[in-house]
């Protein structure tokens, strides 16, 4: 999953992660490990708009839950 930040959350979302030192600089790369450019959410398989928004705001939910629980701020460069 932290390799496909930059297809889960969008640019901001990231700043703010960064800024609240949870994550490194790095995720703001559009060459950042799987990131696929431009860094936006990203689901190609699933055309449904409502399906997709509620599919990445549980996603987005998770990751920060596993970021926080894990104390990722601990691991950021």
């Amino acid at each position: 999953v932290l390799d496909n930040l930059g297809n889960i959350f969008d640019e901001g979302q990231l700043a703010d992660l960064v800024k609240k030192d949870v994550l490194g600089k790095g995720v703001l790369s559009p060459q950042y490990a799987q990131t696929q450019a431009p860094i936006k959410p990203k689901l190609p398989c699933v055309a449904n708009p409502p399906r997709r928004d509620a599919w990445f705001a549980t996603v987005r939910d998770c990751c920060q839950h596993f970021l926080d629980v894990f104390n990722y701020r601990r691991f950021q460069k």
